[in-house]
Parts: structure tokens; C-alpha cells; sequence
């Protein structure tokens, strides 16, 4: 067995671990040879030592001359890999959930090729409508040991389910990403105040014995909320709202504002994740959505990161919204499916009707 010069032991707090000696397969090799040392511990450590102080992502300079002694290291090392970061861990899928804002998602690409410089040729997507990918074009050279960065970006806009697959095409090999989840329908325009109202509803199994007795069971561990109005379209855009509704409403997600609990902006906002307004009355919850509303054609849906409850109350949002004006709606909202969207004549026929039901889920 050999010590090689110029292999010390780490400093801080391993610094009483001694230098690493490696089998006498090395004595032959040539040229410059260097090891960054991991948390303690070197990269070509086994792979028990690998899975508990963490993956050698910083090797360097490795050369020729080393012998892999693992199967973990061929299977890391000499691919590519595309890494997304989403809900605090990397992998190759993103699971977007509900969208109803754009939304961003960081991601690397890294060529773990030790000696081999790849070219990512191509970007190829099926189903990709309303997805773009900034901060890379292609083609691009990737050195060994070199990672790069870029963002997806997932408009609200766009069709209702997203079912999305991209294909890095390198000169090496193929890597694929998938992107899924839906997109949410807010309704954005005010009801007929006659006929409206929210209510609170449980559902409970009731189950019987012989001897008349019941016993009742809760199906859930809080009432859900339902809403219940009148529309009355006073332009085109109305129409084809409620004709939208009515195609997908049973089936997708919609995003229904409580009118009842609106609230208005205290100032102006200028684009900040944080917006200033009364929370005393509304039902604003972590985790929410709230739509900030200056008209029809002008609003922004984002979800709620913290409540500061308050006549001089506040509400941050995982997203910073578009710039409002003092006095615009802010309202929460709940998601929900359409239970029923049922077109009649209005008043005197002159207007056509929607009654509307939905139910949180």
C-alpha cells in the first residue's frame, strides 16, 4: 500500500482524520493528481461512505491513472443529467399542481463526463403549450464536470390539463423531463348580489344497529363551503365565461372568490409579495388563493404564504403580483368543481341568467 504525497487529511471538524492510503494501483500513474476532500471524507470513498456523508459532486482532476473500486461511482459519473428543483429536492419531474398564476421552477443541467465535453443539440416537447425555458438555447457545449443553469416557466394560460414531456437531446444520450398538473378557472367577475349565498356543509355516515339506534360518523374533518349566485353576463366576454364554465367546470378545478369576505388594498402596491389590507373579517388561511381585482380584464390570482391578521392587516403572497391601485379588491377564494350551471332568461327575457352552484373540494 501507498501514501501518495501531498494528501492531507481535511481541516475544521475532521481535522483528526488521517490521510486516506489507496491501494498500489496508483504508484504507476502519470501526470498531476489531486482529490477534493467532501465533508471528510474523498470522493472515491465506498459506497456506504458515499451514502451517508453525501454524493462526491466536487471531484476534480481525477486522471487516469485512478481504478474505480464501486459500482456507485460508474453509475454517477460519464452521463448527463437535467435536475429540477421542486418542493426542496432535485429530479426530472415536476409536479405542478394547480396553477392559476405563472409559475418558475428552477433547473441544471450538469455533465458528469469526467474527460468528454457533450453538446445538448435540441429541445424537443410534446404537449408543451403555455411552457418555456429560458436562460439556455441550444446548441450548447457542456465542459466536463460543468453544469448550467435555466428556468421553465408554466403560463396559467393554456390548456387544462397540463401533460407535458421534454427531450434533451444530447450527443450522448437522450434526457427527459415531465411536467404535470392543471390549470385552475377564476371567476373574475362579480355576481348578482340577489341570490347569493355561501354556505357550510358536512357530510356524515350514519350507521344503524337492531335496536334503532345510531351511530354517526364524520366523513370529514371540517365543513366545506359551497356558493350559490346569480350571473347575469353584461358583455360577450360573460357569456363565453359561463359557456367555458359549464364545459369544464364539472371537471376541473375552478377558483371561486368569496364575495363576502371581500376586502379592499389600503394603498397602492408596487409589485411586492406583500400587500397591506383589512384581515379581520375575510377568510384569508395560509395556502389560499386570493384574487386581487381591479376590473374584468385586469387582476391576478396568487396564493398566500402568511397572514398578519388586523384592521392594519397584511398578506404575503409565494408570488409577487401585478402593481394595484388603493381601493382594489382583495378576495380569498377556495377551489372548487361547478355542481351545477343551469342558463335561463333573465328579467323580462331581455338578459340571459346563469344560476351557479359550487362546492369547495
Amino acid at each position: 500500500m501507498t501514501l501518495l504525497n501531498g494528501i492531507v487529511a481535511p481541516s475544521g471538524v475532521m481535522q483528526d482524520m488521517e490521510a486516506r492510503i489507496f491501494s498500489s494501483n496508483l504508484d504507476a500513474a502519470d501526470g498531476d493528481f489531486s482529490v477534493k476532500f467532501i465533508g471528510g471524507y474523498d470522493p472515491m470513498s465506498t459506497e456506504e461512505e458515499v451514502g451517508a456523508h453525501g454524493v462526491p459532486l466536487n471531484t476534480r482532476n481525477l486522471g487516469t491513472g485512478y481504478r474505480r473500486e464501486n459500482e456507485f461511482y460508474d453509475f454517477f459519473y460519464n452521463r448527463m443529467y437535467v435536475l429540477i428543483e421542486s418542493n426542496f429536492y432535485y429530479g426530472n419531474e415536476i409536479q405542478a399542481g394547480l396553477v392559476v398564476f405563472p409559475v418558475s421552477y428552477d433547473a441544471e443541467i450538469w455533465n458528469a463526463y469526467l474527460e468528454r465535453t457533450v453538446s445538448l443539440n435540441a429541445l424537443n416537447w410534446v404537449g408543451g403549450e403555455g411552457i418555456s425555458v429560458s436562460g439556455i438555447s441550444t446548441p450548447v457545449s457542456f465542459l466536463p464536470l460543468e453544469n448550467g443553469l435555466f428556468s421553465f416557466s408554466i403560463s396559467e394560460i393554456g390548456p387544462m390539463i397540463i401533460s407535458a414531456s421534454g427531450t434533451f437531446s444530447f450527443d450522448t444520450e437522450d434526457a427527459n423531463i415531465l411536467i404535470t398538473g392543471s390549470r385552475g378557472l377564476p371567476i373574475v367577475t362579480p355576481p348578482d348580489r340577489a341570490g347569493y349565498s355561501e354556505i357550510r356543509y358536512w357530510s356524515t355516515d350514519i350507521l344503524p344497529s337492531q335496536d334503532g339506534t345510531e351511530k354517526r360518523v364524520s366523513r370529514m374533518s371540517e365543513p366545506k363551503r359551497a356558493v350559490e349566485y346569480n350571473y347575469i353576463p353584461q358583455a360577450q366576454e360573460g357569456v363565453e365565461l359561463m359557456q367555458n364554465l359549464m364545459l369544464v367546470g364539472s371537471k376541473y378545478t375552478i377558483v371561486q372568490p368569496l364575495w363576502f369576505s371581500k376586502t379592499v388594498l389600503d394603498g397602492d402596491t408596487d409589485g411586492s409579495p406583500t400587500v397591506n389590507c383589512n384581515t379581520s373579517y375575510g377568510e384569508f388561511n395560509t395556502g389560499d388563493y386570493v384574487l386581487l381585482r381591479m376590473s374584468d380584464s385586469y387582476y391576478d390570482v396568487r396564493q398566500i404564504e402568511s397572514v398578519v391578521s388586523g384592521v392594519s392587516g397584511s398578506l404575503t403572497f409565494t408570488n409577487s403580483p401585478r402593481a394595484f391601485p388603493a381601493g382594489s379588491a382583495v378576495l380569498p377564494c377556495i377551489q372548487a368543481t361547478a355542481e351545477r350551471i343551469s342558463p335561463s332568461a333573465g328579467a323580462y327575457r331581455k338578459a340571459i341568467k346563469f344560476q351557479v352552484k359550487v362546492k369547495e373540494l
